[in-house]
């Protein structure tokens, strides 16, 4: 829809240099991600 002009504003869009050729990211960041692994203890196969 953004694409299209139906929409203007569209939230929570990761920036890839593929989306960037189609549509303007802002300058300024509008939040943050964080991601968390959770292994078994036991797991010896994943380290810091």
């Amino acid at each position: 829809m953004l694409k299209n002009g139906q929409i203007d504003v569209l939230s929570d869009v990761s920036y890839t240099p593929e989306r960037a050729a189609d549509i303007l990211y802002t300058s300024l960041p509008m939040g943050t991600e964080s991601y968390y692994i959770f292994i078994s203890t036991n797991n010896e196969q994943i380290t810091f």
